[in-house]
C-alpha cells in the first residue's frame, strides 16, 4: 500500500504521521468491510462508524484525532490507498523483466546447464558406441585377414598330407576316403578364392558401420566363405585322419599276427584273441580307422597278456619243481611227502588250465610246505625273571572245569628264538608268535610249577623238538591238543 500523494488541490504538504494514521485507519476500516459497507449509506451512519472506529482506538490506547478517521472515511470511499496495476504493455513487461532479471538468469542458467547435459546424456553414449562398434569392426576385419591367411596355409599342408596318404595307403578301404578328403580339400580351396575376394581391397570399418552395403556385403561373405572352408579343412582332416588310422592299423594287424605265429600259442591261449583280429578285419574291411585301432590296441593288450602269463606259468613250474626237489633232499615223513604230492598235482592242474593265480596259491602252499619241513628247532618252556611259564583258563564249554598251559619258545640250533604261525584254540586265528601256550594235563603242570617254585628256575626246561622232514614236534612231556596265543 503506497503513501498517498500530496494535496496539490490545496496547496499544502500533509504530515507522515498523519498520512501513516489515515493509511492505518482505513486498513481497520477495510477489515470491516460488512460493516463498512452497511454503514456508509447516509450521513448519520457515517457518524456512527466515525465513533465506533474512535472507540476501537481508544479501547487499544492510541490517540487518534476525529478529523483523521473522517478523512479515512473519505479515502476508503474515494479508494484513495487502493492500488491500481498499469495495463501490461510491452515498456511494463520489460520492466518487470528487469526488475526480475537475477531470478531469471539463474532460470536461464538451469535450463542451458539441462540441456547440455540431456545432450550428453544422449550424445555421448551414442558417440562411444559408435567408437565401439568401429573398433569391433576393424577386429572382425583383421580377424578375417588372419583366417584367410590360416586358411591358405592349412589347405597346402592337407594337400601335402592328402599326396603322401596315397604313396603310402596300404588299406583298401581309403581309396574313398581318400577320394572324399580331396573333394573336400577342393571345397575349401573354393571358399578360400571366395573369402580373398570379399576381403581384396579391404573393406572399409566406417563404411560398414555406416551401413554400407557394399562393404557389408563383402565382409559378410568373406566370413562365411571362411566359415565354409574351416568346416571343409576340418572334414579333410577327419577323413586323413582316418586315413592313418587304417594304414597303421593294416600294419598293425600284420605284426601282431606274426608275433602270434612266433609264439606258438595253444589253441586255448589263441581262444581269447581270434574275436579281436576278427573285429580289427571287419572294422579295416569297413573303412573305421579309428575303431579299428582302439580294437588292435586291445588285441595287443590280449596278446601281452597271453605272453606274460605263459611266462609266469612257465616260473610257476620251475619254482614247483625246485621246492619239490628240496622236499625229496630232506627224507621227509611219509604224511608230509604225501601232502606235497598232493599240492605239486594241484600246481600241475592249474598249470595245464592256464590259471595261472590258481597255480601261484598252489605253489605258495607248496613252498610254506617246504619251509614248515626244512625248519628244525627244540621247544622250552619260558622261565626268565617276570615272565609267566604256565597259565590256566576256564573251559569255554565247561565252566567247572580248567585247561592248563605251559608258555613255550622256538629255538633253532645257533640259539636264536623263532617266530611260528600258530593257530589259536581259542578264536582259531593264526598269528606268528615268539612265545605260545601249549596245553598239557593238570599234572604236568603241577609238576612245572613245583620245579620253578623250588628255586625260582625250570630245570627241565626242554620239552620237545622238530626235526627237519616232519611237521610236528616230538614231545618229551604229556601235551594236550590246542594252543594259544594270547594271555
Amino acid at each position: 500500500m503506497s503513501a498517498p500523494a500530496p494535496d496539490e488541490s490545496r496547496g499544502e504538504r500533509v504530515p507522515l504521521d498523519e498520512v501513516m494514521l489515515a493509511m492505518d485507519v482505513v486498513d481497520t476500516l477495510r477489515h470491516q468491510q460488512e460493516l463498512v459497507a452497511r454503514e456508509l449509506d447516509d450521513e448519520r451512519r457515517t457518524r456512527e462508524l466515525i465513533e465506533r472506529v474512535q472507540s476501537i482506538y481508544d479501547a487499544q490506547g492510541i490517540d487518534v484525532p476525529p478529523a483523521v478517521i473522517a478523512d479515512g472515511v473519505t479515502a476508503l470511499r474515494e479508494n484513495r490507498f487502493v492500488y491500481t496495476p498499469p495495463r501490461r504493455s510491452f515498456e511494463v513487461r520489460l520492466a518487470e523483466l528487469y526488475v526480475d532479471r537475477g531470478r531469471q538468469a539463474r532460470r536461464a542458467a538451469l535450463l542451458t546447464i539441462l540441456a547440455i547435459a540431456g545432450w550428453a546424456a544422449i550424445a555421448l553414449p551414442a558417440r562411444a558406441e559408435r567408437r565401439r562398434q568401429l573398433e569391433l569392426t576393424a577386429q572382425r576385419i583383421e580377424a578375417a585377414l588372419q583366417r584367410r591367411d590360416g586358411l591358405g596355409t592349412r589347405l597346402e599342408r592337407l594337400r601335402t598330407g592328402l599326396a603322401r596318404a596315397r604313396e603310402v595307403s596300404e588299406a583298401p578301404a581309403a581309396r574313398q576316403q581318400l577320394l572324399d578328403a580331396e573333394a573336400a580339400l577342393a571345397a575349401a580351396g573354393d571358399a578360400a578364392a571366395a573369402a580373398l575376394a570379399g576381403l581384396e581391397p579391404r573393406p572399409d570399418a566406417q563404411l560398414v558401420v555406416a551401413g554400407d552395403a557394399d562393404s557389408s556385403r563383402r565382409l559378410l561373405g568373406a566370413e562365411d566363405s571362411l566359415d565354409h572352408g574351416d568346416a571343409e579343412l576340418d572334414r579333410a582332416t577327419g577323413l586323413l585322419a582316418g586315413v592313418d588310422a587304417l594304414n597303421d592299423s593294416e600294419r598293425g594287424l600284420a605284426a601282431v599276427a606274426q608275433r602270434i605265429n612266433e609264439l606258438a600259442l595253444t589253441p586255448a591261449e589263441r581262444a581269447p584273441l581270434e574275436p579281436l583280429r576278427a573285429a580289427v578285419r571287419a572294422h579295416l574291411d569297413g573303412g573305421r580307422g579309428h575303431r579299428a585301432a582302439a580294437t588292435l590296441e586291445e588285441l595287443r593288450d590280449a596278446v601281452v597278456a597271453v605272453d606274460r602269463s605263459r611266462a609266469q606259468r612257465t616260473e610257476l613250474g620251475a619254482r614247483c619243481e625246485r621246492a619239490w626237489a628240496a622236499l625229496a633232499a630232506l627224507a621227509a615223513e611219509p604224511r608230509a611227502v604225501g601232502e606235497a604230492e598232493r599240492r605239486r598235482a594241484a600246481v600241475r592242474a592249474a598249470l595245464d588250465a592256464g590259471d595261472a593265480p590258481r597255480a601261484a596259491l598252489a605253489v605258495e602252499q607248496l613252498e610254506e610246505l617246504l619251509a614248515e619241513l626244512q625248519l628244525g628247532y627244540r621247544l622250552r618252556i619260558v622261565s626268565r625273571p617276570g615272565q609267566q611259564s604256565g597259565i590256566w583258563r576256564y573251559d569255554r564249554s565247561d565252566r567247572s572245569k580248567r585247561n592248563h598251559y605251559l608258555i613255550v619258545e622256538a629255538v633253532d640250533a645257533q640259539g636264536r628264538v623263532l617266530a611260528l604261525p600258530i593257530t589259536s584254540e581259542e578264536d582259531g586265528s593264526t598269528r606268528v608268535v615268539r612265545q605260545f601256550g601249549v596245553r598239557v594235563p593238570v599234572a604236568v603242570y603241577d609238576s612245572v610249577r613245583a620245579d620253578k617254585q623250588d628255586n625260582g628256575l625250570i630245570d627241565r626246561a626242554l620239552i620237545g623238538e622238530k626235526r627237519p622232514g616232519m611237521r610236528e614236534p616230538q614231545w618229551d612231556i604229556d601235551v594236550l591238543p590246542g594252543r594259544i596265543t594270547q594271555w
